[in-house]
């Protein structure tokens, strides 16, 4: 809102409330708006339309169309074929990469697959869910077992030393 203070134009109403979603979450309406305000970037002043919009920590925050209007340049260049002999690690093993790629390798009988242990299940298994209740109960199951195994190791070791 500091902008709005410094900036020479007066804020107009908009003919309509603009809901913005903010990043923590909150919806903040947004009714006014700067016309043609003017921004000086690297020397070189471009009007920008601003909507006033109260954020702490920004100034003015551009969208893409304003900078694809403004500061950024599409050139379309065409790009070099990459030789296969220019490939560092093609001249490492060329014994590996035939002369001529022909496209994709011909399809198998057979679809590969590597078994790490014949019979096992993937490893990257989703964990079993549970029901908030039935979670519950099973940390207090726990924390009862590992009370249980505390004071019977703590007692075998009092025995121990009076030993």
């Amino acid at each position: 809102m500091d902008y709005v203070k410094l900036c020479p134009i007066d804020a107009d109403e908009m003919d309509y409330n603009l809901r913005v979603s903010t990043p923590t979450g909150d919806i903040v309406t947004c009714n006014k708006i700067l016309l043609k305000c003017p921004i000086t970037i690297s020397g070189k002043e471009m009007p920008a339309n601003l909507i006033v919009f109260p954020m702490t920590g920004f100034d003015v925050i551009l969208g893409t169309d304003w900078c694809q209007g403004y500061l950024a340049f599409v050139v379309d260049e065409p790009k070099e074929e990459l030789k296969l002999e220019e490939i560092p690690i093609v001249r490492e093993y060329p014994e590996v990469f035939p002369e001529d790629l022909s496209g994709l390798p011909p399809e198998r009988e057979v679809e590969f697959a590597i078994d790490l242990t014949p019979g096992m299940a993937p490893l990257s298994k989703a964990p079993y869910r549970m029901a908030p209740s039935e979670l519950a109960e099973l940390k207090e199951q726990l924390q009862d077992l590992l009370d249980k195994a505390w004071e019977s190791n703590s007692i075998r070791f009092l025995a121990t030393e009076d030993i």
